[in-house]
């Protein structure tokens, strides 16, 4: 069974819960963003070489700690292990505030990277909730994390009454066989970093059990 808060998810050989992200989990959010980004990776959806990875992590970093960021902690789940071990993030918020959200974004690429990318198209939109980001550690994989996860993450979207709405490359296969389990559907395209990926909803009931 699934409960978002603080009551811990049995599984098999393994047990954890999907709780709240602090501001002390601003390196590892920043870890999960490079993870879901494939940044430092040939196929990076956002090219970069070692030195300035280094720099996007700061960014990251930078921005999970405040409270006024898309990628704030404040809009982060995480997977807690028995162990008090990390093994995932989900970033998610509501596409109306996607505008002043990256404001901050924005800026602090501009100051610790020295580019700009302004005037990039919206990955959202006002009246959807969006899952940003999703990431599980490698040694963690295919145990339902995920999972565990993006339905977490889904209910606090359903909470606020929008469909909840992301992105997957379309090379991605394996992504959207997780997607479609939880009830995605593809209803079109729309463009990340200049790559055109699959938009895709919950347009059907979140199966919760």
């Amino acid at each position: 069974m699934l409960f978002v808060k603080g009551v811990i998810i049995f599984e098999v050989d393994m047990d954890y819960e999907i709780v709240n992200a602090v501001p002390e989990d601003a390196p590892e959010i920043a870890r999960a963003i490079t993870v879901a980004l494939h940044m430092g990776e040939i196929d990076a959806a956002i090219d970069c070489s070692p030195e300035e990875l280094e720099l996007w992590k700061k960014v990251f970093t930078n921005l999970a700690q405040r409270d006024d960021s898309q990628y704030s902690y404040k809009n982060t789940l995480k997977a807690v292990l028995s162990d008090g071990n990390s093994a995932g993030y989900i970033i998610g918020y509501d596409g109306a505030d996607l505008h002043k959200l990256r404001e901050v974004f924005f800026d602090e690429v501009e100051k610790t990277v020295g580019k700009s990318y302004r005037g990039i198209a919206d990955e959202t939109s006002p009246d959807e909730w969006y899952l940003d980001t999703l990431a599980v550690w490698p040694e963690y994989r295919c145990k339902g994390i995920g999972e565990k996860l993006l339905r977490a993450a889904s209910i606090k979207g359903l909470i606020n009454g929008k469909p909840i709405g992301l992105l997957v490359d379309k090379e991605n296969h394996s992504g959207r066989r997780l997607y479609e389990r939880v009830g995605f559907q593809n209803v079109g395209d729309r463009p990340f970093a200049g790559v055109i990926m699959d938009h895709m909803q919950l347009i059907q009931n979140l199966n919760i059990q």
